[in-house]
């Protein structure tokens, strides 16, 4: 079964709910670029997301972005640190987030019939493949 998430609809909801717009490109087939302008007078904040390696029970990404809002992105985990669902491993200092599905409580009833095999991006959006347990 493949889902599809277009980036055009990601960018309508988070606008809605949070009053920005970020732009949202593929960069390569595992490799996503999200990228936000505050103001037209101060730059462009911009993250790199990477699909490292995927298996059933573990998801490695990794993310690149400048000196700056590698800071930025530290200090809001620090402060968001105990929202963040059990199961999900953010390492601000090597720059990688682990995600181990089995482990997340909102997806265990999701896991019970479906698995993750695949995730790919596209020019338009992202393909989520899941099989059938």
């Amino acid at each position: 079964m493949k889902v599809s998430v277009y980036y055009e609809e990601v960018s309508n909801y988070v606008e809605k709910h949070y009053l920005v717009r970020p732009s949202i490109k593929q960069v390569d087939d595992k490799t996503l670029s999200i990228e936000y302008t505050p103001h037209k007078f101060i730059p462009a904040i911009c993250v790199s997301v990477r699909i490292e390696a995927m298996r059933k029970d573990v998801i490695c990404m990794s993310y690149e972005c400048s000196k700056a809002i590698s800071l930025l992105i530290s200090g809001a985990i620090t402060h968001i640190e105990k929202q963040i669902p059990q199961g999900i491993e953010i390492d601000t200092d090597s720059k990688r987030i682990n995600v181990y599905p089995e482990n997340v409580t909102e997806l265990k009833n999701f896991l019970a019939y479906l698995s993750l095999s695949g995730v790919h991006f596209s020019e338009s959006g992202m393909e989520i493949t899941l099989d059938m347990n």
